[in-house]
């Protein structure tokens, strides 16, 4: 079935008729049956947006949406030096756009958004080693977003690993754009990507959400 056809369609309001002078009785029924036909409809559409118990509500709402992900390994350039998060991958989007590999932009409605990021974080030292990432909003660090993980050292033959992750409600406008930034005590300290095998599919180095949450407050 196509989306057209479950596209939800709102009622318009009828073209009354004129009432005559005098009681009418066909005139009644006439007007009767075109206020059945409009209240038909709004509880037609009514039932649709919200949904049965088979069906659940919110079928035909459409709110935006965007879920990046990255399948390289993102390493950094110095100890303690900030850079950007980037994705090569827009695996769902509706109204979120990646128009540069790191910037997360608006292009629909402002609102209040659900922003999410997740790492996988590999540590090649033999020491424990301090990573730390955080929002940055229209290019500006957003104050309170910082966090600071330790990646376990490796142990043996096999390299330390742990995942990163922060969620964050933020107020964005059309136009505004999130990234995730990084960085670490060390250049041991790097995001991994890994193939699938044996029974697991493929890992990201690093995914990201931005989801739509509420209209802002007026």
């Amino acid at each position: 079935m196509s989306h057209a056809a479950n596209a939800l369609r709102p009622p318009k309001s009828p073209s009354l008729l004129i009432a005559p002078k005098e009681y009418n009785a066909t005139f009644i029924d006439q007007l009767n049956g075109v206020l059945r036909l409009y209240f038909n409809r709004i509880d037609t559409t009514f039932q649709a947006l919200v949904g049965t118990d088979d069906t659940g509500g919110g079928r035909f709402l459409r709110f935006a949406y965007g879920a990046v992900s990255d399948f390289t390994n993102q390493t950094l350039s110095g100890a303690n030096t900030p850079q950007a998060v980037t994705f090569d991958t827009e695996d769902l989007t509706n109204g979120v756009s990646l128009p540069s590999s790191s910037k997360l932009t608006i292009t629909t409605s402002p609102g209040i958004y659900n922003i999410h990021w997740s790492g996988e974080l590999k540590n090649t030292s033999a020491g424990t080693e301090d990573a730390r990432y955080w929002v940055k909003l229209n290019g500006v660090n957003v104050a309170g977003t910082s966090n600071r993980i330790s990646v376990p050292l490796k142990h043996g033959a096999v390299d330390g690993h742990i995942v990163g992750s922060c969620s964050y409600l933020i107020s964005l406008e059309k136009d505004d754009y999130v990234e995730f930034w990084w960085e670490a005590d060390s250049t041991a300290i790097s995001l991994e990507t890994q193939a699938s095998g044996g029974g697991y599919p493929s890992t990201p180095s690093t995914s990201a959400t931005v989801t739509f949450v509420s209209a802002l407050m007026e």
